[in-house]
């Protein structure tokens, strides 16, 4: 004999907004300086999209955190070096984390390019880092760079993003014709959050077999047991949030004379190490959780067996719900 359950998920909301970006082309320095020229071009904003409930998946349910990645395509930054030079200078390339916009946590965006294989964040705000060089034989430098946000399922929800600033330096240049001749601009990295309320459960949970080993002499029958199935609840709304569960249908073979009404009754659940509850007798509250806030519980299924269990297959459905107090 078998016995099953399945699961059904409830809900997610919210709002977004959108965000147009926008090829700049800028040059250095004013008219009237014939070399070196630096010819810049870039793309601004650059969105690295939303998080929604198409962000959302199944992994977040044992992850280690409720963190969604959001990244942006490769952005583009031409760096040309004009002017008709006898002796080209040595061109270097910086960027630097300017400022941020809205509640952004600095540590959580990260950016790879140029010199930077790999994702990393900032060092902090206002320092300089090494972007690429131009060598004198150089004439332009093309470099493609992402950037990644590491938004939390319980950020506010709301409009983020941070100001990049760049800055082309000629240091083989005479001290007093660096400034003239060096090059500035900035570029914006924008990203939004929704309004989300998000449960997340865990798939069909096979809870055994019945064998002949379920009853012991002296001691009865024993019970099947599935334990520590995730169960994910976050939000980044304020205010109170319940996570409930209900017996919404159960199947049982024709021979199984006790009915639905039997096997709810010996059918239990609980979340955390908590109390043996049997939802068939109404909603079983799991928990509540204060937002913005998350929360994994983990929830054991147990049927105790009995001499009225017939041979064959067995099952429940439940609902599980999130409502406010």
């Amino acid at each position: 004999m078998k016995f099953s359950t399945l699961i059904l998920v409830g809900l997610l909301w919210a709002g977004r907004g959108l965000v147009f970006p926008g090829e700049v082309t800028l040059d250095f320095p004013p008219p009237g300086q014939d070399c070196p020229r630096t010819r810049v071009t870039f793309t601004t904003p650059v969105d690295l999209g939303t998080v929604g409930v198409e962000s959302l998946s199944g992994e977040l349910l044992g992850a280690a955190d409720v963190v969604v990645l959001l990244e942006s395509r490769p952005v583009e930054i031409s760096v040309v070096r004009e002017g008709d030079c006898d002796q080209p200078p040595a061109a270097e390339i910086y960027i630097q984390l300017l400022s941020l916009i809205g509640p952004v946590r600095p540590e959580a965006f990260s950016w790879k390019g140029g010199d930077q294989p790999d994702y990393a964040p900032f060092p902090r705000p206002g320092e300089w880092m090494h972007l690429a060089a131009l060598s004198p034989e150089e004439g332009r430098w093309t470099g493609g760079l992402s950037f990644r946000y590491a938004a939390s399922l319980t950020d506010p929800p709301g409009a983020y993003g941070v100001r990049l600033r760049f800055k082309v330096e000629y240091p083989d240049l005479p001290t007093s014709l660096r400034e003239l001749y060096s090059a500035e601009w900035e570029l914006v990295a924008a990203w939004s959050l929704e309004e989300l309320t998000v449960l997340l459960v865990h798939g069909p949970v096979s809870l055994g077999t019945i064998g002949p080993g379920i009853y012991r002499p002296g001691m009865g029958f024993g019970s099947l047991e599935a334990a520590g199935n995730p169960v994910l609840l976050a939000t980044n709304r304020m205010g109170e949030l319940l996570l409930s569960v209900r017996g919404l249908s159960a199947s049982f073979p024709l021979e199984f004379s006790g009915g639905a009404t039997a096997l709810w009754s010996d059918f239990y659940l609980r979340a955390d190490g908590g109390m043996f509850s049997s939802p068939g007798e109404g909603e079983v509250q799991l928990g509540e959780l204060v937002g913005p806030g998350w929360h994994r519980y983990l929830v054991d299924y147990l049927y105790q067996v009995d001499e009225g269990d017939v041979p064959g297959e067995y099952g429940v459905i439940l609902e599980y719900t999130v409502s406010t107090p």
